[in-house]
This record gives C-alpha cells, sequence and structure tokens, in this order.
C-alpha cells in the first residue's frame, strides 16, 4: 500500500515512509551547535526557530479539516545518515530530502523533524523537518543542493533497498514547476493506487530551510497549506 510502509527508526511511530535506523534523540527538543551567531546576526532567524516555527499536532489536524493524525515520539534533533542502495545513486535525495545528512550537512545551528503518524492505523503520515544555518549563503547552499538533485530525478523511476532489507522498493518520482525558493515533488510506489502519494515540499526563508512532507490517498493539499503556515512562522 502506496509508500514505504515499515516505521524504522528505532522504537519510533513514523507510519508510512520507511526511515533510516538513528539512535534516540537526547532530552532537549532542539539541538543548538556552538557554531550558532550570538547575539543573532541582522536579518536572520534565531536557532529558536526550529522550536516555534514547526506545526503542532492541533495546527496540523486543524489544516487537514479533522484528526487525521497523531502524535508521534520525540522530535530528533539531528539529520540521518541514509544507509542502503538507491539506482539512480544520485536520486538518493529525493527520497528522503532534508532528513538526509548528505543533504543537511553538519553546519546547521539547530535541526527538529517531527513525524505524525494517522491516527486511523493506516500507513499515512506527516512530516517536517526544520534547520537553520549561520549564514544565508550557508541555507542558500543547501536548498540549491536539494533542488539540484530532486530537479533531474523528475520522470524517473528510483529503486531502494534499505540496509537489512532482502527487497527493494521503486518509486516513480514527479517535479512539479514553482516558484523560486520552493520545491515541490511527489513519491508514488509502483503498484500503489495512483493517487496514494507522497507529495513533499521544500522552501528556504532567510537561513532557514524546511521541508513539509504528506503521505495517503489524495496527499498534497495538506502539504501546501502546511507550507504556506510554516512559511508565514518563520517570517
Amino acid at each position: 500500500m502506496g509508500l514505504s510502509v515499515v516505521g524504522a527508526l528505532a522504537g519510533c511511530d513514523t507510519g508510512r515512509r520507511v526511515l533510516p535506523p538513528l539512535g534516540q534523540p537526547s532530552a532537549a527538543p532542539v539541538e543548538v551547535s556552538s557554531a550558532a551567531p550570538s547575539p543573532v546576526q541582522d536579518g536572520l532567524l534565531p536557532a529558536t526557530a526550529v522550536g516555534r516555527v514547526p506545526l503542532g499536532i492541533d495546527d496540523v489536524n486543524r489544516l487537514a479539516g479533522k484528526g487525521l493524525f497523531k502524535t508521534g515520539d520525540r522530535p530528533l534533533t539531528a539529520p540521518m545518515e541514509v544507509k542502503g542502495t538507491v539506482k539512480p545513486p544520485e536520486c538518493q535525495i529525493a527520497l528522503h530530502a532534508l532528513q538526509n545528512k548528505a543533504v543537511a550537512g553538519a553546519a546547521f545551528n539547530a535541526f527538529q523533524f517531527v513525524v505524525f503518524p494517522a491516527s486511523d492505523g493506516s500507513n499515512g503520515v506527516f512530516e517536517e523537518a526544520v534547520v537553520t544555518y549561520p549564514e544565508l549563503a550557508s541555507a542558500s547552499s543547501v536548498f540549491h543542493k536539494l533542488a539540484d538533485a530532486v530537479g533531474p530525478c523528475g520522470g524517473k523511476t528510483v529503486d531502494e533497498q534499505q540496509e537489512g532489507s532482502s527487497q527493494s522498493v521503486s518509486y516513480e518520482i514527479a517535479v512539479e514547476d514553482t516558484d523560486e525558493g520552493v520545491l515541490r515533488w511527489t513519491e508514488h510506489e509502483k503498484g500503489a493506487a495512483k493517487d496514494d502519494v507522497c507529495v513533499f515540499e521544500s522552501r528556504i526563508v532567510k537561513n532557514l530551510v524546511f521541508e513539509v512532507v504528506e503521505c495517503g490517498p489524495g496527499a498534497g493539499d495538506l502539504a501546501t497549506k502546511a507550507a504556506d503556515a510554516l512559511a508565514s512562522r518563520a517570517v
């Protein structure tokens, strides 16, 4: 059914997408790098923005129009190291985006990744990742790295076999035309119902980069509303 089904975060209820294993995060809700500027430079968002920009479960369900999602485990405070095999390998970024350490990097001020599984026991899920960087140029570099990787994967079929799995999963990637500073694409697992997809939307606001991911039948509307809401909270 739809995109990857097993939640592979250690002990986490993640819903639909297969996420690479990662040790439990620290109790602190936000990880702040020692490289964070102090005081905050003019025109830059502080590292604490990763604590106020993401949507809470009530916000997500209000935008969805009903109680589709429930609270998951504690937010992760660092991107994941994605392991396994992806063909073509350059499209791995399209599957995991900002959650991938290879994209988000290690030079961030603060990082937060939140997962809200479907409340009805299905494999739907809503995810959001928010990252702040010390400089505008750093955030821009990360966003353009993501865009440069996702764009060429549009129209391609990407096969992923995660570490420890005996089978690969095939995804069809479709990239939409968007405004500057916005990146939106869709993953559809081969064999799933046509409208059973994951919709990614990533944006850059000053020195902050974020993404939202909505998975399930007819996904897309919530992703757009949530991205608009995060963007408004970031200014």
